[in-house]
């Protein structure tokens, strides 16, 4: 019955997202900083200083990146053509069964595609404290052009429910170019037959 946050739609459904996975509006830092390397996928991108960064830290994403089908990193994809998005995961405590995604939004902050390691049949198994993962999706993204946002995810089942270890949601932008033209956000393969008929 009380206002908790006011902002735009956007940040409105990230607070909501925060709440409803219990891990409060305040985002807990690790104190792992140092053991990070110098030399990060990150670096190469220009981080959104509005990013929701929140979670139990029970594992950290200390590292990402967008790689073009070259193994470059990029913000520019072409949307036919293979694209990496990959996450370095630090655990900080054992982990039963983690599960590592991401998914992009629009402008308007509407949930377009993702995945994660349970929805593609990828388990990680159990990790302890210490361990890191790197964790790479591979796909051609086939969306349509436009701008779109980065978010990603480590969690884990506890209890039957879903606990948010480290969320990083719209962590940066990224453009999407299309060789051709067609309605709405997915451009699936097509191939176009013509015949003609006496």
């Amino acid at each position: 019955g009380q206002l908790v946050e006011g902002g735009s739609a956007a940040e409105a459904v990230n607070i909501y997202k925060k709440l409803s996975t219990g891990t409060g509006l305040e985002a807990d830092r690790s104190n792992s900083r140092e053991m990070e390397p110098t030399s990060r996928l990150k670096d190469n991108f220009p981080i959104n200083p509005a990013v929701q960064d929140y979670g139990t830290k029970v594992a950290e994403i200390y590292d990402w990146g967008i790689l073009d089908e070259f193994g470059n990193t990029t913000t520019v994809i072409s949307s036919e053509s293979p694209t990496k998005i990959i996450l370095r995961i630090r655990f900080l405590q054992s982990c039963t069964n983690p599960i590592v995604g991401y998914f992009f939004t629009d402008v308007q902050g509407r949930e377009i595609v993702g995945t994660n390691t349970l929805f593609s049949k990828s388990p990680l198994s159990s990790r302890s404290s210490g361990e890191c993962l790197e964790v790479t999706f591979k796909q051609s993204l086939l969306l349509t052009s436009g701008e779109y946002s980065l978010n990603l995810g480590c969690s884990e089942y506890r209890n039957d429910e879903l606990v948010s270890h480290h969320r990083l949601y719209d962590v940066c932008m990224f453009s999407v170019l299309q060789l051709h033209q067609n309605v709405g956000f997915y451009l699936p393969p097509t191939d176009v037959e013509i015949n003609e008929l006496v």
